[in-house]
């Protein structure tokens, strides 16, 4: 009898500490990883929710000191003031968090146009914010600027070629005889501003001639020959004989 109470008391025991040690078992929380903020050296625009967002890194191997953008009509002479503020500049291997709200939302593409510090610039043509899902890296080839970047398929894209094609699109669609009527044009256009300068008029003095003294030439006057005096005879003015008296 006393085993089998013995028995029954080490059973509950042990079914007593069992419990116990599964109560006691501490709960591992799963932390879900945090994403760094990322930081950038520029920030330009403001975030809301109608603005596009772009981050821009400078591999150009200069500093850019100079950022427009074309409104609704693609123009030369339609870029936007320079978005960049006074002290602003972003160098070689910075990147710039670029918020931008534009005039019409139906419009994708832009026209951006980048100076440097050297005076030099550049254009990329029908850039597009809804198309990059990295950022996009801003190049200089000859003279020409391209970006690459990875787009929503995650597919590596470079505009290289586009940019060459759309910059001799362009030289192409230029008249030839454009610099010579710009030059042909201007002298006109500063003679109607220009006002009118008074010129003194060039009077000149009477320069003084000293009169030329001609000394006379001495010459040796001319002697005429005299007529011949016949000469006279015995003989009388009256002719005949002459007698003489004694």
């Amino acid at each position: 009898m006393r085993k089998e109470l013995c028995l029954s008391a080490i059973l509950c025991l042990s079914s007593v500490m069992i419990g116990c040690s599964q109560q006691e078992e501490p709960k591992t929380e799963v932390k879900e990883p945090v994403e760094e903020e990322k930081k950038y050296d520029l920030t330009i625009g403001k975030q809301s929710d109608d603005a596009l967002e772009v981050v821009l890194k400078n591999e150009t191997g200069l500093t850019i000191k100079n950022l427009q953008i074309t409104g609704n009509i693609k123009e030369d002479d339609n870029y936007s003031d320079n978005l960049l503020a006074k002290d602003e500049e972003l160098k070689e291997g910075e990147t710039a968090q670029w918020f931008y709200v534009p005039e019409d939302s139906e419009n994708k593409t832009f026209d951006i146009k980048i100076g440097f510090d050297d005076d030099s610039s550049v254009i990329l043509h029908d850039f597009s914010f809804e198309n990059i899902d990295s950022e996009a890296v801003l190049h200089v080839d000859n003279g020409i600027g391209y970006i690459t970047y990875t787009d929503k398929d995650k597919q590596e894209v470079s505009t290289l070629d586009a940019e060459k094609e759309a910059s001799q699109t362009k030289e192409e669609k230029k008249p030839k005889n454009q610099e010579n009527e710009i030059t042909e044009q201007a002298p006109a256009q500063e003679s109607i501003n220009q006002e009118p300068v008074y010129q003194e008029p060039n009077v000149q003095e009477p320069v003084y001639q000293e009169p030329v003294v001609q000394e006379p030439v001495y010459q040796e006057p001319v002697v005429q020959p005299q007529p011949e005096v016949p000469s006279q005879g015995s003989e009388g003015c009256l002719g005949g004989d002459i007698e003489i008296l004694n």
